[in-house]
């Protein structure tokens, strides 16, 4: 993953080198999906500027602004921490009956165009921010032994940090994209999304933890409107 970040920083320098030089051709979209799973769903909006590289200018790379809200009924956060995470002992469980979170962040797009109307890709979220209502949930322990009722609300920061070290909120998807128009797009996706609520208070049965996640995965289905 290290490596996946750092080629990423190295291909952003390239394109303001790139772009400098006035060869690189950019791409504005704007794009609305639909995210649906196991009694969870999600609507997410963004603006994504995609700079495309090479000769055939096939690979391309960007950076954007993403709006997503999720929606899920009966969710179950585990134990956020990475030191707790695959921890038997450690890894507790925070049940949200009606989990609602907004985020705001900012985003990574990576693409390539198989053809002039089929491109397939992936993006993620890497900075920013979340907000929601307070919410009554139950706190159960990692062996299950004890049951606690806990006010929560979602975490406010996220950050893209690598698998269990990221905090908050951060939508990612794979996609598949089919050109309709010169200017309107389909899209085909396979979304992962990290949730997270933090605790009013730390939880002691759970060694003073108060960050709970829950990594939901879901299908996802689009549009894309090419502004320039």
């Amino acid at each position: 993953m290290n490596k996946f970040l750092t080629t990423i920083l190295i291909a952003l320098i390239s394109v303001n080198f790139i772009q400098a030089q006035d060869l690189a051709k950019s791409r504005l979209n704007a794009e609305f999906m639909l995210s649906a799973g196991a009694q969870q769903y999600g609507a997410h909006a963004w603006l994504a500027n995609t700079h495309f590289l090479g000769k055939k200018r096939k690979i391309g790379i960007g950076y954007g602004i993403r709006w997503s809200s999720y929606f899920g009924t009966d969710q179950k956060f585990t134990s956020a921490p990475p030191e707790f995470v695959g921890n038997k002992d450690k890894e507790a469980t925070l049940e949200v009956a009606n989990a609602q979170i907004n985020s705001l962040n900012l985003a990574i797009f990576l693409q390539y165009n198989i053809t002039s109307k089929l491109e397939v890709g992936f993006n993620i979220d890497a900075l920013g921010f979340s907000f929601g209502g307070e919410e009554q949930t139950n706190f159960v322990s990692a062996n299950g032994d004890s049951r606690q009722a806990e006010l929560a609300k979602p975490t406010s920061t996220n950050i893209l940090l690598i698998g269990a070290n990221d905090r908050g909120s951060l939508y990612s998807e794979f996609f598949a994209r089919y050109w309709l128009t010169q200017q309107l797009g389909v899209k085909l996706g396979f979304t992962y999304y990290f949730l997270e609520y933090q605790t009013n208070s730390p939880v002691v049965a759970n060694d003073n933890n108060d960050r709970f996640r829950n990594s939901a995965t879901m299908a996802s289905l689009g549009i894309t409107w090419k502004l320039r």
